[in-house]
């Protein structure tokens, strides 16, 4: 409501929190226990249909981890999906690779997406290592 008492938002939400506390403009909001995004016009920006919205910048500075029936993926600041929510699990960005991030799916099988969203290894092996630079060493042989 605003100060002459007109409605700008009608009350059909549990929760609003404060505006620019995720992203400028937009308000987290809670309907029906699900989470979503609405901007300063009272508009849904991102449709609460999330079990759980992450901060922008956690993984990525654009983006914000959503999950949803155990589910996870992202959403960019203008409220697109920009990774689908797919993976039971998704590693911070850099961890394993520089700009990767490690994904399982719901059969227990890993690959990477990269920083624009795309699945660069797909998402098929049971089992993935760090990569690493190994050196060679030569040993001299000494009689």
């Amino acid at each position: 409501m605003d100060k002459s008492g007109k409605i700008g938002v009608e009350p059909i939400y549990q929760t609003v929190e404060n505006y620019g506390s995720y992203n400028d403009g937009w308000a987290l909001v809670v309907k029906d226990g699900k989470y979503g995004f609405m901007n300063e016009a009272g508009k849904e920006v991102v449709p609460p249909i999330y079990d759980k919205i992450g901060t922008f910048g956690e993984y990525s500075k654009e983006w914000a981890l959503v999950e949803s029936q155990g589910l996870k993926g992202f959403i960019d600041k203008d409220g697109n999906i920009v990774v689908p929510v797919k993976y039971v699990e998704v590693s911070k960005f850099d961890d394993v690779r520089k700009n990767w991030a490690l994904v399982k799916d719901r059969k227990e099988k890993l690959g990477f997406i990269d920083k624009t969203g795309k699945e660069v290894i797909p998402v098929v092996y049971d089992n993935i290592e760090a990569f690493t630079k190994k050196k060679t060493t030569e040993l001299a042989n000494i009689d």
